[in-house]
């Protein structure tokens, strides 16, 4: 026996050792799930040996308290991967449990930091943290809205992160490292009203986040030159975040010539975000010289189609002000210097503005652009004061290869006020496919002037085909103005279009006399003088041109449900406009055949023979007029 006892003795001292190793959490096994543990004994518990705390690297291996399992090794953590924060915490706390919460959002991201663990999410409970310079540049999620008890999810429940006053967003999202496996969600986000400081959440250097069901709204700050005084959100440097079902805000910011506010900034050198399901608004801001409020805003960045495709979103542009002569009031998407961004299948308005001065308003801008596609869209152009102010539903200008298709568009100014409105306006751009568009044109003052759609000065190559246009019934409105000069400008293509209750007012044709450019103005009343004008005047051969119709319908008689006292506002935001089963034939039988291009309408519905005109292919037309 006694020849044994040096055995025994280093038998106890290995298992004091042993013992010691499991009370602190750590042991050295690397096993993986179904496979034996480090003395071959095999997975009999079922658990996944990898990351169980309660069988990390064999069956029954707890790991202990502040440690979680990792890759079958018990790591400094929490054991649920999980950090709590509460204002009525303690930052000596370490936070893994719901009794014992931390207080600091920052000083949390640090101890994550620190420890290295990429795995785990900070959970903090309902209340406002003013935390200056919040910045999230490690790997772990960040989620709020928990009842301070429970830490369970409540309605009313709402975590709010407050700018200190300071400088700079109130939370900065920052690094590669910061990818989609990291969520921020459940927040609300709030600017703040000192210098530089109106942004609520920047994005930046590579991070790609999932930001998702959170409330973010910029501050009111007074920004100096041609800085942003106020956001919502900010994306640049690379930053390709998914941001979706959230309501986003631009805050109430005070710019001179430059943004007021703005709901969603991306910038030139972003990457490549997604942007879906969100109720975004431009704010309350104010400029001077620059664009009092936009709902969103996209400054040389492209290479958002397909899949990264701005889908499913509501975007008010706002209530902006400006102080100056010559700024602009709001606008619900700016697209400028840019390429290759498409808007799909999004409600977009452009905002209510006040002005000094003449004060235009913009549903959709596109400006200096190549390859934007407008996709099934809602779209209203806004409403301003004062009366000499203009609005357009969408805007392309110095742009090209643009395609609008299934769009509806309502020219603005429902309230009959504003002195000229387009429903769409092409202006010195080429190679714009406007294809299967429902277009209205709204009231506008005597004085005014009211276009469903608009191709001017040296706009070439524009293909105009299969679009339902719709005039208030006035005398200032008017279905088409088309410029025929300078030289260059054209028309590719002009066929099956429907122009509806115009009356004697159904296009402008602008020529020029002599040696003076753009000086005259001819009425084309009737559809066979439009198209004599657009294939003589315009450039084109006769094969290209023709199937076109006007009808005396107002639109009460071609939509099923139509307010004549907004013009159809109501309608259009809330469901789009549905043609009535009596529309005219014209309407529901008289389009191209354009499937190869566009297969359906703005409702997902599949278009087929007979073919309707605008942005809804009627499914049953037995009861249309002739």
């Amino acid at each position: 026996m006694r020849t044994r006892l040096p055995a025994l003795a280093g038998f106890a001292s290995t298992a004091l050792l042993m013992l010691l190793l499991w009370a602190s959490g750590c042991q050295s096994d690397n096993s993986s799930p179904g496979q034996q543990g480090p003395d071959d004994r095999p997975n009999t518990c079922g658990a996944d040996l990898t990351s169980d705390v309660r069988n990390c690297g064999e069956c029954g291996h707890e790991c202990g308290a502040n440690h979680y399992c990792k890759a079958s090794k018990c790591e400094a953590g929490c054991p649920e991967r999980i950090f709590y924060v509460s204002n009525a915490g303690n930052d000596l706390n370490y936070g893994c449990s719901q009794a014992a919460p931390r207080q600091s959002i920052a000083t949390t991201i640090e101890l994550a930091r620190s420890l290295g663990v990429t795995t785990h999410e900070i959970r903090v409970c309902a209340g406002t943290y003013v935390e200056g310079g919040l910045s999230l540049e490690h790997p772990v999620s960040l989620r709020g809205g928990y009842d301070c008890a429970s830490w369970a999810r409540a309605d009313g429940r709402e975590t709010v992160l407050q700018h200190d006053g300071g400088s700079g967003a109130t939370l900065s999202i920052r690094g590669t490292r910061v990818g989609p496996s990291v969520t921020v969600e459940g927040l609300t986000i709030r600017g703040g009203s000192g210098a530089q400081g109106g942004g609520a959440l920047l994005v930046s250097t590579g991070a790609a986040p999932v930001l998702v069901r959170n409330v973010i709204t910029g501050g009111s700050a007074v920004a100096a030159g041609d800085l942003m005084a106020s956001y919502g959100i900010y994306l640049q440097a690379g930053a390709a975040p998914e941001i979706a079902d959230s309501t986003i805000g631009g805050g109430s910011g005070t710019a001179q010539g430059s943004f007021g506010s703005v709901g969603i900034a991306v910038a030139s050198d972003a990457g490549q975000p997604r942007i879906h399901g969100n109720r975004i608004d431009g704010g309350t801001g104010t400029t001077t010289l620059g664009v009092a409020t936009t709902g969103l805003l996209f400054s040389g960045k492209g290479a958002l189609t397909g899949e990264l495709a701005v889908k499913g979103n509501e975007i008010r542009a706002g209530a902006g002000r400006v102080l100056g002569a010559s700024g602009t009031g709001s606008i619900g998407v700016l697209v400028n210097d840019a390429a290759a961004i498409e808007l799909a299948g999004n409600v977009i308005e452009g905002g209510t503005s006040t002005c000094a001065g003449s004060c235009p308003v913009r549903g959709v801008s596109v400006s200096t652009t190549r390859g934007v596609r407008l996709a099934g869209n809602r779209i209203y152009g806004g409403d301003a004061t004062p009366a000499s102010a203009m609005s357009w539903g969408v805007l392309v200008a110095d742009s090209g290869d643009a395609v609008l298709e299934n769009n509806m568009v309502h020219a603005g100014g429902r309230a009959g006020t504003m002195n000229t409105v387009y429903g769409v306006e092409v202006s010195q751009s080429s190679g714009v496919a406007i294809r299967g568009n429902t277009l209205f044109g709204a009231p506008v003052p005597a004085s005014g002037e009211s276009q469903a759609l608009g191709v001017t000065r040296q706009s070439s190559n524009v293909s105009i085909e299969n679009n339902l246009l719709i005039g208030s019934g006035s005398a200032q409105g008017v279905g088409l103005l088309l410029f025929a000069c300078p030289a260059g400008s054209s028309v590719a293509s002009f066929r099956h279009n429907v122009f509806a209750n115009f009356g004697d007012n159904l296009a402008y044709g602008v020529v020029s006399t002599g040696n003076v450019e753009c000086n005259r103005r001819d009425t084309l009343t009737s559809i066979s003088n439009l198209e004599q004008f657009v294939t003589t005047t315009a450039g084109n051969s006769s094969s290209r041109v023709g199937g076109d119709a006007l009808v005396t319908a107002a639109p009460r008689a071609i939509f099923a449900s139509w307010t004549d006292a907004q013009s159809g506002y109501p309608e259009l935001i809330a469901t789009g406009w549905k043609l009535a089963a009596n529309t005219p034939c014209a309407i529901a039988r008289g389009g191209d055949d354009l499937s190869g291009t566009l297969s359906g309408d703005a409702f997902g519905a599949t278009r087929s023979v007979p073919f309707s005109v605008g942005a809804e292919e009627l499914a049953d037309d037995s009861a249309c007029k002739p």
